[in-house]
Order: structure tokens, then C-alpha cells, then sequence
């Protein structure tokens, strides 16, 4: 073999062998850097990376897609090295550990944990998804506006449309602008045993009954002086 076959440093067989073990690492991130562009350091064997980039689900940009979820120090990781050189090197995180477990047992279950108490679950076998928590979840399409809490939910939309049959609120309910009804009006006083309208009422057409006696605008009675009086003006 002639002797200048390895004169190149990186074609020296040690050399070699480095650059095939450093293709692929398992590895820890020791640190991580949101402000753009965003890095982490990935602590792999006695070896500390300098700031590689993660692997993201989508990276097109606000037009094309992106996702962000920036990995989490102590989150297990594989290190892809083009070439063996590390200085390019990319970080896979996603890989459970004993530190940082799967967030359930099922295989049927999808699930995405945000921290240790907000969590969106789907299960296939009961298809039912799971939204959990703690604080607030706002909703928002347009001018439209849903804001859940814990203490009560806020809609604010331009015209809101319930499409039901059946309709049951159940406790108080205070409309604070006009009510208009079109199929009539039926019910019942509550337990003070009446109803109270503050204010003036005026009804226009129709008639009024009380146990089945007229005593709307036509209504009529025995006079003090025999026959009947005239209807009310």
C-alpha cells in the first residue's frame, strides 16, 4: 500500500470510523434556544453538541404550514450527522425514557400532553375525544369568539342560530335585550307561587282569559242596576 494512501487526515481509518459512529447518536437535550433560529444542544456520551436545529412535524412557513413545539431538556433524542460531522447535525426528539414515560398504555389511544394537567386525548374504540384543561380554552373563527373557564363559558358572535327540537335550560335565565316569540308562550309560576312584570304591558289583539272568563277589551259583567255593563274602553 503506498504510503501517502492516508496523507489526508480525514481519510485516515480512525478518522473514518469516528465519522461512521457519529452518523446516528442516541443523545439528551442539555439545552434549549426558542429565540430564531431556534436550537438545542444534545448532551450524547461525554460529548456536548454545539446549537443543532430540531426536526419539526412542518416547517413551510405561515403560508405553507409550520408546527412549533420546542423540545424539552432532560427529552431523549436521536442525532442525525450527515457525513458523521456533527457540526450539521440534527436533533430527533420524541423518545421516551425513563424519565419521561408515554402518557398512557392503550393502543388505541392518540394523545398529546401539554403539561402534567392540559391534555387532548382520542380513543378509536369508544371515538370519543377528550379535551382537558385547566384554565381556559378560547375558540376563535372570524368575528366569532367561544372563552371556556372553569367559572362560566362567553360566546360573542354577530347572530347566533339553535337548530333543536327540544331546548331545556335548566337554572335562571336573563335575556337583556328585546325577546321575540313566534309559536306563543306557555308555563308556570315558579316556587314564590307568582309572576311579576315590572313596568307597562300592552297586548294588541287576540283575548284574555282568566279560568275561562273573558276579561280582555270585550268582556262584560252584570250591572249595578240590572243587565250587563258595556265592554271596557
Amino acid at each position: 500500500m503506498p504510503a501517502d494512501t492516508f496523507a489526508d487526515p480525514a481519510q485516515q481509518p480512525i478518522e473514518i470510523l469516528r465519522r461512521l459512529e457519529n452518523i446516528a447518536r442516541l443523545g439528551v437535550v442539555a439545552q434549549v434556544r426558542t429565540g430564531r433560529p431556534a436550537r438545542c444542544r444534545v448532551r450524547t456520551g461525554e460529548l456536548l453538541t454545539a446549537w443543532v436545529p430540531w426536526m419539526a412535524l412542518r416547517a413551510g412557513g405561515a403560508a405553507k404550514g409550520r408546527r412549533w413545539s420546542a423540545p424539552a431538556v432532560g427529552e431523549q433524542c436521536l442525532l442525525i450527522a450527515p457525513g458523521g460531522d456533527l457540526q450539521s447535525a440534527i436533533a430527533l426528539p420524541g423518545i421516551y425514557s425513563d424519565a419521561m414515560p408515554q402518557g398512557s398504555d392503550s393502543e388505541t389511544t392518540d394523545r398529546t400532553d401539554w403539561s402534567e394537567t392540559d391534555y387532548l386525548e382520542h380513543d378509536r374504540a369508544t371515538a370519543t375525544l377528550t379535551i382537558d384543561v385547566a384554565q381556559a380554552i378560547t375558540l376563535i373563527v372570524g368575528g366569532t369568539r367561544l372563552h371556556l373557564t372553569p367559572s362560566g363559558t362567553t360566546l360573542e358572535t354577530p347572530q347566533l342560530t339553535v337548530e333543536s327540537p327540544q331546548s331545556t335550560f335548566i337554572g335562571k335565565v336573563t335575556v337583556q335585550g328585546l325577546l321575540s316569540y313566534q309559536a306563543g308562550l306557555s308555563g308556570r309560576a315558579g316556587g314564590g307561587g307568582g309572576n311579576v312584570i315590572s313596568g307597562g304591558l300592552a297586548m294588541e289583539g287576540g283575548s284574555i282569559t282568566h279560568d275561562g272568563i273573558n276579561i280582555g277589551s270585550t268582556h262584560t259583567h252584570p250591572g249595578d242596576s240590572g243587565g250587563t255593563t258595556g265592554a271596557p274602553r
